[in-house]
């Protein structure tokens, strides 16, 4: 069974689903989508129980506040130059 391209399914529910850092939302129905990366495409994709729009969250610690952006460390700023 194929689902349409551009929907976003959150199947895999783990223990880990506490621990994922950068979160996505539906605009409509408030479910949210969890990864580790940002491989959700806000523009491109949407909700795959009500269709509507996806919205970011921003990225979360474990125990689930906001994470504070940190500052680039000196190899980022030697690879960057």
């Amino acid at each position: 069974m194929s689902r349409p391209k551009g929907i976003a399914t959150g199947q895999r529910q783990t223990l880990t689903s506490t621990l994922l850092a950068k979160r996505k939302s539906c605009c409509r129905c408030g479910k949210v989508y969890g990864r580790h990366s940002n491989s959700l495409d806000v523009s491109k994709k949407c909700c795959g129980l009500c269709r509507a729009r996806l919205e970011a969250l921003g990225r979360f610690n474990a125990d689930g506040t906001p994470a504070k952006a940190r500052a680039p460390s000196a190899y980022s700023l030697f690879v960057k130059v």
